[in-house]
């Protein structure tokens, strides 16, 4: 039987490869996160992660059309506050269906908690980009910045951040990739990879170095 850990490792790379290989192709509508008085773009979905595990990608409170600007369907809200992510709204980011929200009190009943779901289904993670947009491109979060803070977060707690510049978080990315190799879950990886019909193991190091922030929930350390 499969452990939850392995689950949520399928989902990100099943997400990853269709995320890389097809639907991706247009610059993405990104969540947003709240901290302090700052509000940050995010390069990072934490709700599709609680989404693939109770298989159900339904927003009954949108309306209208899909948009290749936003595949997900949704653009989240999210907030840290007391060393905890908290998740504050879903909204449609489909212009045609205005301000519309949906409702997180039926589809979060259980985490649902002074207005606000408590996002303790996600261990990860995310990346908030922002200061100086350095280079445009049309695909996915491929874009990229002068600023960069990265957040880990384990079951909805906030653990650490680190800052970097452009150049730093190439740096970091690297070295992630790096200590990954040493790692059990990187020779899962590839196998699950090459049982996909990714044989090619210079283009599935390639892939896995790209995404590396996406598929290792923590910092890595000598």
């Amino acid at each position: 039987m499969n452990t939850m850990k392995d689950i949520r490792f399928s989902i990100i790379i099943i997400f990853l490869l269709i995320l890389n290989l097809k639907t991706f192709a247009t610059a993405q509508i990104p969540d947003l996160m709240v901290i302090d008085k700052d509000t940050f773009f995010m390069h990072t979905n934490p709700l599709e992660i609680y989404l693939d595990s109770i298989g159900n990608r339904d927003f009954p409170d949108f309306v209208g059309g899909g948009s290749t600007a936003c595949w997900r369907g949704y653009q989240a809200v999210w907030r840290v506050e007391n060393d905890s992510l908290f998740l504050e709204k879903i909204q449609s980011c489909h212009r045609d269906e205005g301000d519309i929200d949906a409702n997180l009190h039926k589809m979060f009943r259980d985490k649902f908690i002074n207005g606000r779901v408590y996002a303790d289904w996600y261990t990860g993670l995310i990346v908030l980009p922002h200061g100086r947009l350095k280079q445009y491109v049309h695909m996915g979060y491929a874009s990229t910045y002068s600023k960069y803070l990265l957040l880990e977060i384990s079951r909805g707690q906030f653990k650490q951040e680190l800052k970097f510049n452009n150049r730093q978080y190439e740096s970091f990315k690297t070295k992630q990739f790096e200590l990954f190799k040493r790692t059990p879950e990187y020779k899962k990886t590839v196998e699950n990879l090459k049982k996909e019909g990714y044989e090619d193991q210079k283009f599935i190091d390639s892939f896995l170095r790209s995404y590396v922030i996406n598929y290792t929930s923590m910092i890595l350390n000598e």
